[in-house]
């Protein structure tokens, strides 16, 4: 049996956790919303603790500019794992001693107004949290980072690519494409802990 991987929205997602168990597929890159259920551990097979990354990130930050002590997180507050995130990267800016100013775009008619804030409050760094929106605006926002001579810190490649200073993330396209692999083998009932 093969299997197809497709990458999904949060939204689109969260109906098909709800129903119950994932028994014929798995779903890499987003967890299930608040209160909905989880899935058995058996048929859980990697866990991606995307949080990690944001204070990974910060600390990549602090190497690369180190007298940065005030950092601007552009997030979507659409985005769920975004205010998920925001703990753990405020714990690694005090471990850091930084100052994380928030700052959001639901759209891109308020990325340029993002902007504005971050260089009007003196940040020195615009930290960007991976988005559908950051992703496609992408060519948009290095303009805008290279107008207001903003550093900037990515998630996906795609977007370091198109102009922004810094990125650290998975490699999403290689996760991507094994992700069938990981799904074929889950249907035909071998031992999760392989993929450990």
């Amino acid at each position: 049996m093969r299997a197809k991987a497709t990458l999904a929205p949060p939204a689109a997602i969260a109906p098909r956790v709800a129903a119950g168990p994932l028994t014929s597929s798995a779903i890499l890159g987003h967890r299930p919303p608040p209160g909905a259920p989880q899935e058995p551990m058996p048929q859980r097979i990697a866990t991606i603790e995307w949080e990690a990354f944001t204070a990974k990130q910060l600390q990549i930050i602090k190497e690369a500019l180190p007298k940065s002590s005030r950092i601007a997180i552009l997030m979507n507050p659409t985005n769920a794992m975004h205010a998920r995130t925001l703990p753990q990267e405020q714990a690694a800016a005090d471990m850091l001693r930084v100052k994380l100013q928030r700052l959001e775009a639901r759209d891109a008619t308020e990325l340029g107004t993002a902007f504005e804030t971050a260089t009007r409050e003196r940040a020195d760094v615009l930290h960007v949290y991976g988005d559908p929106l950051t992703l496609v605006q992408r060519v948009r926002i290095a303009g805008l980072a290279m107008r207001h001579r903003q550093p900037t810190m990515h998630f996906p490649r795609e977007e370091v690519e198109a102009g922004g200073l810094l990125g650290f993330g998975p490699n999403l396209p290689h996760m991507w494409q094994n992700v069938g692999k990981y799904v074929d083998k889950i249907l035909a009932a071998r031992n999760p802990a392989i993929f450990r």
